[in-house]
C-alpha cells in the first residue's frame, strides 16, 4: 500500500551494494570471499528477506523528489544501490530484482563503461528502462579528497560524459569511497547535481534537505549475517527465512 508523505523528512535506508558476482565473468576482479563481493544466491536470500517483510524497493529520485516537494511512497520504502559498474551487476542483480519486482539504482565510473567485464552502454539503458536510475561515481572513480585537481573532471565531465552516453540528466553522485569535504561538498552541488550518496559516516536511515548531499547508506558486505544485514534498519523484521524458493518454484 502506498501512501502519499509530505514534503520534508524521509525515513528510507538506502542499502549500499557494489558487486555481485559469481566468478570474474562478473566482475574482472573477482576474488572469492572478498568483503566487496556478494554471491547471486546470498543476494537473492536478502532480496526474498527484505520482500517477506513488507519492504518496497524505490528509485533514489522518488525519495528526492519526496524531500523536496511530497509524492507517494510504500510503508516501507528502501532503496538499493550498486556503486559499481561491473557486468554482474546486469547479469545477476538485475533478474533478481526483476523477479521480486524491485528497482535498483547503479552508480557509474564512466570510463569503465564497454570495457571487458564491464556494463555495455545497452545494458545501462536497458536498466534505467526497466526504471533504474543511474548517477555518477566519476570518472575513474578517484578518491577526490586526495587530490583536487581532478575535481572538475570526476564531478563535472563525468556528469556530461554520462548524459551524453544515457541521453538523460544524471542528477546524483556517488562520493568514491564515501570521501568527502567541505570544499568537494559545494563542488558537487554548485556543478549541476541536486544530491550525493556516501557510506556510513553515520548510521542514519532518515533522510531530509540537510544532508541532501551526502545521503547516509548501509554497507552490505560479504560474510554478514541476514540479523547482521537488518539490524539497523527502521522496521523490526517479522520474518526472517532459512531457506528461499528457486525461481522455479516461486
Amino acid at each position: 500500500t502506498w501512501f502519499y508523505h509530505d514534503h520534508g523528512e524521509v525515513q528510507a535506508p538506502i542499502l549500499l551494494y557494489y558487486h555481485i558476482a559469481d566468478s570474474p565473468d562478473d566482475n574482472p576482479d573477482y576474488e572469492p570471499g572478498s568483503q566487496d563481493n556478494i554471491s547471486t544466491n546470498t543476494f537473492r536470500q536478502q532480496i526474498y528477506t527484505l520482500r517477506e517483510n513488507g519492504y518496497m524497493a524505490i528509485p533514489i529520485s522518488l525519495l528526492i523528489n519526496t524531500i523536496f516537494y511530497g509524492a507517494d511512497l510504500p510503508e516501507k520504502p528502501i532503496v538499493i544501490t550498486f556503486d559499481s559498474t561491473t557486468e554482474g551487476i546486469f547479469n545477476k542483480a538485475f533478474p533478481i530484482l526483476e523477479e521480486f519486482h524491485y528497482v535498483g539504482n547503479i552508480f557509474i565510473t564512466v570510463n569503465d563503461i564497454d570495457k571487458e567485464g564491464m556494463l555495455s552502454v545497452d545494458q545501462i539503458q536497458e536498466l534505467i528502462d526497466a526504471g533504474w536510475d543511474v548517477g555518477s561515481s566519476g570518472m575513474n572513480g578517484y578518491n577526490l579528497t586526495a587530490d583536487y585537481e581532478v575535481l572538475s573532471d570526476e564531478i563535472s565531465n563525468s556528469r556530461i560524459q554520462l548524459e551524453a552516453l544515457i541521453d538523460q540528466p544524471v542528477t546524483v553522485f556517488a562520493y568514491p569511497y564515501g570521501n568527502t569535504d567541505d570544499v568537494i561538498l559545494n563542488r558537487v552541488s554548485s556543478w549541476g547535481y541536486i544530491a550525493a550518496v556516501g557510506h556510513t559516516w553515520y548510521q542514519n536511515s532518515k533522510h531530509n534537505s540537510q544532508n541532501i548531499f551526502y545521503l547516509s547508506r548501509f554497507e552490505v558486505l560479504n560474510g554478514q549475517t541476514l540479523a547482521e544485514i537488518f539490524a539497523d534498519l527502521p522496521w523490526q523484521l517479522e520474518y526472517l527465512p532459512t531457506t528461499i524458493p528457486t525461481p522455479e518454484s516461486g
